[in-house]
């Protein structure tokens, strides 16, 4: 089921334009995917890439089980669980789909807890919808309609990355699928 309505709202088209115009990826690369799903993204990363998956949804990581890569593995846990799993050294987090979900006390706290698993120089990759001003009746709809409940502005996404973080670039993609959706992009470094 949310398989099939990523693609009837777009989702799929657009992570596979952001992913073609804004990942970096290289052979070796460890990844944490936190909220991975049914590792739907997994395919967008790269062959040749360490992926860890991280999800809560004990259905998601038995289907995802039975399809890792040689060099894949996954944990059942939600972001409160980052630092018990004893895994680091990662040179990215990706938080595709998962912020607009989080508190900003949740937010905070994770990207804190996503600093301390990566690698020196590492990089936090976001994705999530955004508010735009201007946005048309049906994007609004559309995002109030998420069953994330806290998708902010872009500067409501900016107050909540803490200014230890040495660099962002964002960026804003304006639908690439059928329905708007505007998607926050954000390259975080340490």
């Amino acid at each position: 089921m949310y398989r099939l309505s990523q693609l009837l709202f777009g989702a799929r088209s657009i992570k596979k334009y952001i992913f073609k115009n804004y990942w970096l990826s290289h052979p070796g690369m460890r990844i944490l995917d936190v909220g991975c799903g049914p590792a739907q993204d997994r395919d967008l990363l790269g062959n040749d890439v360490f992926w860890t998956g991280l999800e809560t949804s004990e259905q998601y990581v038995r289907s995802v089980t039975n399809s890792l890569r040689l060099n894949d593995s996954i944990f059942q846990g939600d972001v409160s669980t980052l630092l018990d799993l004893n895994i680091n050294n990662f040179d990215v987090v990706l938080l595709s789909g998962i912020i607009h979900h989080l508190s900003d006390d949740l937010v905070t706290s994770l990207l804190s807890d996503c600093k301390k698993v990566l690698v020196p120089n590492g990089r936090i990759f976001t994705i999530d919808p955004v508010r735009v001003p201007g946005a048309s009746k049906l994007e609004e709809y559309l995002i109030n309609s998420d069953r994330g409940k806290f998708v902010r502005s872009n500067e409501e996404y900016d107050q909540l990355i803490p200014h230890t973080f040495s660099q962002k670039s964002i960026e804003i993609v304006k639908s690439v699928g059928l329905l708007p959706q505007s998607t926050r992009v954000a390259i975080i470094s340490i």
